[in-house]
């Protein structure tokens, strides 16, 4: 088995939604089905169709929700900002989701 700390792969029903906190620079990969992609103070959205990326690019909370059946992988940055390594910042980000507990 491989386990990596570093990407989470999450299975969205329609209309699904998953909260990513202060996660700039993680990627999100549609690998299946449509995602909308919101970030805090942005202006414009994000539609991703399977097979498309999108880099979060500000902190705060970002939202990504399932159009449609949707298979996700967050993938932490392979830079963050100093002090903290890849797999503790993403796995912060990911604490409102539950993926972060112990």
């Amino acid at each position: 088995m491989v386990f990596d700390v570093n990407q989470v792969v999450i299975e969205l029903e329609y209309r699904g939604i998953v909260p990513v906190k202060d996660a700039v620079g993680t990627r999100i990969d549609c690998l299946r089905g449509r995602i909308w992609i919101t970030e805090h103070r942005s202006t414009g959205d994000i539609v991703l169709e399977a097979g498309e990326s999108y880099e979060i690019s500000r902190g705060g909370i970002a939202v990504v929700q399932a159009l449609r059946e949707a298979l996700v992988a967050l993938r932490a940055p392979a830079v963050t900002q100093a002090g903290a390594g890849p797999a503790v910042r993403f796995r912060a980000a990911l604490e409102p989701v539950g993926f972060a507990r112990g």
